[in-house]
């Protein structure tokens, strides 16, 4: 527009006629009405002259917005750590997970044999100590013989007899196994703890060899040395109890180990390409003019092994043996230390604080 409109009627300083005044007043109205119409429609064509920052897209940016908070899925808040922790040891607890990171039952006993073992003439305060603790293992089998007695339905058979046979088979499977660098065979046998340790040493070995165990024979019977049971709660029926059996078995052996190293090579007989197992030494170098009786007897060494075997019980369902491991006898210095920790411990707490 050339000319500036004045819609204010207090602009006007004088008063004309009244067919004036209505004439007037309508070309106002009119003025006023074509002055609207032209300034909106100035103003929608200023919005949809606006270049939109999305290409493809005629929606406004709010809109967007919302229409982006309604179609994306509300997200659940997150829990604490704390509280994450307690869910995941509730998981474990009912699938009986958290028993296969027990490890070697608290109070576990191997007495001491051979010069380990103090003498009952120059160190009678030593042998005492460890008859007492053959004591309290002998009456920790008798706890646990009641505890499955008592709190268990049906009634738990604890095979400490057959526990002997139980862990010479399975040390036979393992170490075999084991030798032969395949355990996928002892899966559900070997505890997973274990399992993954002997998967391990596997993994390290040279590549294309191989071990080859031999058990010569057993030098005296294995002996059941310690025995234990243990549930980490009573709580809820005897029919769904969750605890755990741990056997302790004395295995004394001669045994030998050879490395061998699978290579191809010419058959002499047939003239073809073979594979064949060479024996080799530590260094890997293969042994000249090999004979195996001579080497089974060179490495033939007497072991004495502390096989732990353990089965689970998980919610009333009794599992199978298997094997846990191996662990040592009881050193009779690192007991009078933890009785001597123990000791200073119980006196700091019943001394009275300034």
């Amino acid at each position: 527009m050339s000319k500036r409109v004045c819609l204010s009627l207090l602009s006007a300083p004088q008063r004309p006629h009244h067919q004036q005044t209505c004439r007037l007043l309508l070309q106002r109205q009119q003025i006023w009405n074509t002055t609207t119409s032209t300034a909106r429609d100035s103003h929608q064509t200023g919005r949809l002259a606006r270049p939109s920052c999305r290409s493809f897209s005629s929606t406004s940016c709010q809109r967007v917005g919302i229409n982006r908070m309604a179609g994306r899925p509300q997200q659940k808040p997150q829990q604490s750590i704390t509280l994450q922790q307690k869910q995941a040891m509730k998981k474990m607890q009912a699938s009986g997970e958290h028993l296969d990171h027990v490890g070697l039952l608290e109070g576990t006993f191997v007495p001491p044999t051979g010069e380990k073992l103090p003498s009952l003439f120059s160190d009678p305060r030593g042998r005492w100590k460890v008859v007492r603790h053959q004591f309290k293992s002998w009456i920790g089998i008798m706890q646990s013989r009641l505890t499955a007695f008592w709190f268990v339905k049906p009634r738990l058979k604890l095979e400490v007899g057959k526990t002997p046979r139980i862990a010479k088979e399975l040390y036979e499977e393992m170490y075999a196994a084991f030798a032969n660098g395949n355990m996928a065979a002892m899966q559900g046998k070997v505890a997973p703890g274990l399992l993954r340790s002997l998967n391990d040493r596997i993994a390290q070995r040279t590549p294309n060899t191989h071990l080859q165990w031999k058990l010569h024979k057993y030098i005296g019977s294995p002996e059941c040395v310690s025995y234990k049971f243990a549930m980490p709660e009573v709580k809820g029926p005897n029919t769904t109890r969750t605890g755990l059996m741990q056997a302790v078995v004395r295995i004394k052996s001669q045994q030998s180990l050879l490395q061998v190293r699978r290579q191809r090579m010419r058959d002499p007989a047939t003239k073809q390409q073979v594979v064949a197992e060479v024996p080799i030494d530590r260094n890997g170098k293969e042994i000249q003019n090999f004979d195996r009786e001579v080497e089974e007897k060179k490495n033939m060494k007497t072991m004495v092994e502390y096989f732990v075997i353990e089965r689970l019980l998980i919610k009333g369902q009794l599992g199978s043996w298997r094997a846990w491991g191996t662990t040592q006898e009881a050193d009779l210095s690192k007991l009078l230390k933890a009785e001597r920790e123990k000791h200073k411990a119980l006196m700091g707490e019943e001394s009275p604080t300034g």
